[in-house]
């Protein structure tokens, strides 16, 4: 009697693990069909053991039908199964449940039953799920050629792609979590872009939406930012943060002050000559027209320049100066570059007279070939 009530006392105290276990427990038998469920089942399903004994478990979720298969195999082997279900609750819902299915045998060594211990995962995978999609977010940013930040209505770093931490010198765990402005603007220039944030984050995009602003990296140098805004709002469409691409262009601005003053060293120049300097573009239409010029032809600059240079040639050498410009200007070359020749040039009143000139071929990238002559009055 004392076996039969220890034997008991060991099946009461199993009963009620069982009963309240914070894992699903289902017992089948070698078919599949549901011969037992525990209460965490029912909370977690909406089904009760009324409703689903004697139902095939396998209709309740979702499985490949290789890995179905390959379970079953697993499983009438008597080696223990592992795999995650996509499960139906009885409102319709779905969930993912992990779960460990073992054989049980009789005193035969027959397998008689199943028994599976699974958990909820469903949070678990929503949230590795967020992570993979972050993941790949940040890889597509990482890939950008340009800085991306995000800040939030605190004016603190939320994201940062690998060129942003590039071009700051810092670390990505650095820069998160920092605030912005107090950071990496530089004092001189803080409340001006912090007041540009501002309007950002009440909605009034445009004024703001394009701006240029330098930042402090971490060696302590300055770089010149050129910004594209916008703004990231939640559900509700309330604006939650802003979103800037920015590309460096601190050494494109060093290489365009250096043109604009090798731009007014030239004009410095040519306006103090005594002979005409004149340039003129692929189409023939004159460019700059310097002092000397304005006494040497009589035509003040602001007359003459985006006029044809044609209107200080004679008639008479018009064709030949239309057949020498297209050649030159097709790249071909020519006996009249680089060396001083002889012309007639005609000036304002229509007078015509001797001239010693000179012509060099130029170009830039962004608007192709230009002419300049240097001209004298041989009178």
């Amino acid at each position: 009697i004392k076996e039969v009530e220890r034997v008991e006392d060991r099946l009461s105290k199993l009963y009620r693990a069982v009963e309240q276990s914070p894992s699903i427990v289902m017992i089948t038998d070698n078919q599949g069909m549901i011969e037992y469920v525990n209460p965490k089942f029912e909370q977690i399903t909406g089904y009760t053991p009324e409703e689903i004994i004697g139902t095939d478990a396998t209709t309740l979720g979702k499985l490949a039908p290789d890995e179905l298969q390959r379970m079953w195999d697993t499983l009438r082997s008597g080696e223990e199964w592992r795999g995650e279900f996509y499960n139906k609750k009885k409102n319709g819902d779905h969930y993912w449940e992990h779960a460990s299915i073992s054989s049980v045998r009789n005193s035969g060594g027959v397998i008689t039953h199943f028994i599976k211990v699974a958990e909820d995962v469903t949070e678990k995978k929503g949230a590795e799920e967020i992570s993979k999609e972050k993941n790949k977010l940040q890889q597509y940013l990482d890939i950008a050629g340009v800085v991306l930040v995000a800040i939030d209505a605190d004016q603190k770093v939320i994201l940062i792609n690998r060129k942003g931490c590039q071009v700051l010198g810092y670390d990505e765990e650095d820069i998160v979590g920092k605030n912005w402005f107090d950071t990496f603007i530089p004092e001189a220039v803080r409340d001006k872009v912090k007041a540009g944030f501002a309007i950002l984050m009440h909605g009034d995009i445009e004024p703001a939406e394009h701006f240029e602003n330098p930042i402090m990296t971490k060696a302590g140098e300055e770089r010149l930012m050129a910004w594209h805004n916008s703004v990231l709002r939640n559900e509700n469409g309330r604006i939650i943060a802003t979103l800037s691409s920015g590309e460096d262009i601190t050494e494109r601005k060093r290489t365009d002050e250096k043109l604009r003053e090798s731009e007014e060293k030239f004009r410095s120049v040519a306006q103090s000559a005594k002979e005409a300097i004149v340039s003129i573009n692929a189409q023939g239409e004159i460019v700059f027209w310097n002092h000397g010029a304005e006494i040497i032809f009589g035509y003040p600059a602001q007359e003459i320049v985006g006029k044809p240079l044609t209107v200080i040639i004679p008639e008479r050498f018009l064709e030949d100066h239309i057949r020498a410009m297209n050649r030159l200007s097709a790249g071909e070359e020519s006996s009249i570059l680089d060396r001083t020749i002889e012309r007639v040039g005609i000036r304002r009143d229509g007078t015509e007279f001797p001239i010693e000139l000179s012509i060099a071929r130029w170009s830039t990238k962004e608007e192709g070939v230009f002419f300049t002559c240097i001209v004298r009055d041989i009178t």
